[in-house]
């Protein structure tokens, strides 16, 4: 159902393991151990408020939070400071709207997925843009886009028209 995919993505959102029906007892064991040994005790607490806040949330994904792991610890950002995320090798760097940037070692592909029904979309091969940070589009063979902070990200040619029917969905115009 609807519902259970907001739910999926909530968990998602907090860098928790998800599993899906029907829940196997053992597999749901492992995962939780997965996350204890992954979070230090000052980080649980912020990780299962970040979970419950998304779990609230749940249909409305401009409320959302993504928590990003990071050398000294953890972020947490709403989605709305996001202006845009890029490929660099095997990190994904994250374009804040207050200038900064911060480096995560996982993948692009990682955030694409996650990211998929809410107002991110991969213009290119390595990067991923949020449409409510696009201030101009400039057509070309792909076209180019303008973010808020004035970035210009290039849209290849194969994502073009994704990105066209993405604008005019989440803008209906």
């Amino acid at each position: 159902t609807a519902y259970n995919e907001y739910m999926l993505q909530a968990l998602q959102f907090s860098a928790a393991d998800y599993l899906l029906k029907p829940v196997d007892e053992d597999r749901l064991i492992e995962a939780v151990k997965r996350v204890e040994q992954r979070l230090t005790n000052d980080r649980k607490e912020e990780h299962t408020n970040v979970l419950l806040h998304n779990l609230s949330q749940a249909g409305n994904p401009s409320e959302m939070r993504l928590c990003l792991p990071t050398l000294k610890g953890f972020v947490i950002l709403k989605l709305e400071e996001i202006i845009y995320c890029e490929a660099e090798r095997s990190y994904s760097v994250f374009h804040l709207a207050n200038n900064k940037t911060i480096i995560v070692s996982k993948p692009l592909l990682d955030y694409d997925n996650l990211l998929q029904d809410t107002s991110f979309l991969r213009v290119h091969k390595s990067f991923l843009v949020n449409l409510h940070h696009v201030r101009e589009y400039q057509r070309g063979e792909g076209g180019v886009v303008i973010m808020s902070n004035g970035a210009e990200i290039e849209i290849s040619r194969r994502k073009k028209e994704a990105f066209l029917m993405k604008v005019k969905e989440t803008f209906r115009g």
